[in-house]
């Protein structure tokens, strides 16, 4: 597209990138360098038109995954929990990791 500012003819430019497509894929998707394909002078203001950012983070992490109960220590993977899935998980990191219990 093409305009006129301030006496000045400028034109618009759609860049579309994907993290998918980064020069060095050993780079993390949240912090990487790209290329455009020819250079851009002159530019008086960039904006970004949509991002779509995936559900990415987990409500369990490494650092509020254990928890010393009664019965032991349950250590359970980082991961998103409900209500079931987070008491099956403590019940098979208890099983799995606590001393057995003498009658």
């Amino acid at each position: 597209m093409q305009g006129q500012l301030n006496n000045n003819i400028y034109q618009s430019v759609k860049v579309l990138v994907d993290s998918q497509f980064r020069n060095n894929l050993d780079d993390p998707v949240n912090n990487f360098k790209y290329d455009l394909d020819k250079s851009v002078d002159r530019v008086t203001s960039i904006y970004v038109e949509s991002a779509q950012v995936p559900f990415t983070y987990y409500t369990t992490t490494v650092t509020n995954n254990v928890f010393e109960t009664s019965l032991g220590t349950a250590t359970i993977p980082p991961g998103n929990y409900n209500s079931g899935t987070i008491a099956t998980g403590l019940r098979t990191s208890l099983d799995t990791n606590a001393p057995a219990c003498a009658p």
